[in-house]
């Protein structure tokens, strides 16, 4: 359960539910880790507006400056608990667009590193052809010393794309975003 925070600098009929959300590649590494705040005007209809960066949310509450335990009593906890499953849904739909949004700028890179890598190791693997046929010829064939010097340079270059590949595959979700409400900010009700 969240603690429910007075925030008089949000003013009358506004509330900031604040979040962390976790999005888990396949080996359970985080690829997105983000707190913000997903704002709320209280009234009929409520009205949801753009999620806020955890500084604008620090700055906008007063919790930076700090804030101060008045002891009253919080009439709007009901109203606030009852749009906890839609602040939750947006919160998990602003962490979804902000890993997309982060992930753009990877992409041509990540298309261009791999074009790089792939003419690269196809470069290495004909200079290791033509190399054992040179010396396949000179012998009349492949030493033992050869043969195994060779194959230890092909293992290694798939590894090192299988590196590549592994890291690429590291940028990928799984899964959800998981979204935890930390606190709930209040201006106090009308």
């Amino acid at each position: 359960e969240a603690p429910l925070v007075r925030a008089p600098r949000l003013g009358r009929r506004r509330a900031v539910y604040l979040f962390q959300a976790l999005l888990y590649n396949e080996r359970s590494q985080p690829v997105l880790a983000e707190w913000f705040g997903v704002p709320l005007r209280l009234g009929e209809p409520p009205a949801w507006e753009t999620p806020l960066g955890l500084d604008e949310l620090l700055d906008l509450t007063g919790f930076r400056a700090g804030l101060t335990n008045t002891g009253d009593a919080a009439p709007e906890r009901a109203a606030l608990e009852q749009h906890v499953p839609a602040a939750v849904a947006h919160a998990r739909d602003h962490a979804l667009a902000r890993y997309k949004s982060s992930l753009d700028p990877l992409r041509k890179n990540v298309r261009e590193a791999t074009r790089r890598l792939e003419r690269w190791k196809a470069r290495r693997l004909a200079l290791l052809d033509a190399r054992a046929a040179r010396l396949a010829g000179k012998t009349g064939g492949l030493l033992t010393v050869h043969e195994k010097r060779l194959a230890d340079e092909r293992e290694s270059l798939a590894r090192f794309a299988a590196d590549h590949q592994r890291w690429i595959d590291g940028l990928t979700r799984r899964g959800d975003p998981y979204v935890r409400l930390v606190a709930v900010f209040t201006g106090g009700q009308a």
